[in-house]
């Protein structure tokens, strides 16, 4: 039974949410689902009053686009707060009527789960910025522990790995277990640069995407294993993970006009503005000076701030490669899961960046809010997604790691 075990990421046994006091409210700014059940309890609840209360706030979802989790949704005020949402940024709704009307989506928020081999595997979304707080500023790496379990959250599964039931074209995924620990092993190297690292990264998911391509998904232990033993060269440790192109590509994307008329969360308006005051003159440079730029910024602003934080940039990206079951999301191939990734590092960076050169230091709410803001922006708008799509920033072609495995050149 999925339900006989609970493992929760190690940061969520210190989370608890900050309520009034937190700087982005998570009732804001996006689509408040409401699942079958708790629409039902809604439905069915006694008073009167508050079920009037309840329908004055709903708005149901068309039959045929309508699923169990997103049976209806709280209706919006003109700046996209939900209905619900007090004046004191508290939640009248659980005020009114109770916790057990809350949906199942603001019950568990930031929590998500995912099933693995039958064990449930709890972890966290940073675009809580508490969430974020506590992954990103922590000493140590990003682990799964064992909780007792508990069904507080009973329709929190999100994805679904099983590694003895993999055959046919899926056959590959009975490797699953193996691969995560090859990727967690490269990604929590804390000796190497985190560059360094995404670019081995690249190199494993690269092999890993051919091997499942030619469908020789018995080679893929010994190939993988083979990439994360070798020793990295002097030449890879300066290789950058991802090419200038696509760092400048990215940063001309984020300054354009598309994405500041988007209906964007307020704070993540807030860092796009910053990133645009920060680099005004990105017109008139290449590429490489325009990531030359981006370094020099990096250099004055990041090196006391990534003394004290080491872990930033790797807890931000292990916590994606945790909750996406990378690189095996059923739903994309392996090595546009890496693109992904990588985008997810450059965003982060230039936007981090952008924050410090704002402030005139890298400060930890200003980091907080950079990557939090970016992390909920992505999850929940599917045209700030599409934009970035259309600007071409999934193709092959743009990343350094495509195509250049001998860069790993055992010495």
């Amino acid at each position: 039974m999925a339900n006989e075990k609970l493992l929760s990421i190690n940061y969520l046994k210190h989370f608890q949410c900050l309520g009034s006091e937190c700087e982005d409210n998570c009732c804001s700014g996006w689509d408040v689902h409401v699942d079958h059940d708790t629409l039902e309890r809604m439905h069915e609840c006694p008073d009167a009053e508050l079920r009037a209360y309840f329908e004055e706030h709903l708005q149901l979802e068309a039959p045929h686009t309508s699923c169990p989790a997103r049976a209806a949704r709280f209706t919006l005020t003109a700046d996209r707060r939900c209905g619900f949402l007090g004046e004191d940024k508290l939640c009248q709704l659980q005020q009114r009527a109770g916790p057990e009307y809350l949906p199942c989506l603001c019950s568990r928020y930031p929590r998500e789960e995912n099933i693995v081999d039958g064990v449930r595997e709890r972890n966290a979304t940073l675009g809580c910025p508490e969430t974020a707080r506590l992954a990103l500023l922590g000493q140590g790496a990003l682990t799964f522990e064992e909780e007792g379990v508990e069904d507080r959250w009973p329709q929190m599964m999100h994805r679904e790995q099983d590694s003895a039931g993999a055959s046919g074209a899926k056959a590959y995924r009975a490797h699953f277990s193996m691969v995560r620990a090859l990727v967690l092993q490269i990604m929590q190297n804390s000796k190497r640069p985190i560059e360094t690292r995404i670019f081995r990264l690249g190199e494993l998911c690269h092999t890993l995407h051919d091997l499942i391509e030619q469908s020789r998904f018995g080679d893929i232990p010994a190939r993988l294993q083979a990439i994360a033993r070798r020793r990295v060269s002097w030449f890879a440790q300066r290789k950058k993970a991802v090419a200038d192109e696509v760092v400048a590509h990215t940063l001309q994307c984020l300054c354009g006009f598309e994405l500041m008329e988007l209906p964007l969360p307020l704070r993540y308006h807030k860092s796009l503005a910053q990133v645009r005051r920060a680099f005004s003159d990105i017109v008139t440079l290449t590429p490489v000076e325009i990531v030359s730029t981006l370094e020099r910024a990096e250099h004055k602003y990041a090196r006391t701030f990534l003394r004290r934080y080491p872990r930033f940039y790797e807890n931000y990206l292990v916590n994606l490669i945790l909750k996406q079951l990378f690189p095996f999301d059923e739903q994309r191939p392996v090595w546009e899961q890496f693109q992904e990734l990588a985008v997810h590092y450059v965003l982060g960076r230039i936007q981090l960046i952008a924050s410090a050169m704002s402030d005139g230091d890298f400060q930890p709410q200003g980091a907080i809010g950079a990557i939090s803001s970016l992390t909920r922006t992505w999850g929940a708008n599917s045209e700030f997604r599409k934009i970035l799509g259309q600007a071409g920033l999934v193709k092959a072609e743009f990343y350094a790691g495509q195509g250049v495995p001998c860069a790993f050149i055992s010495t």
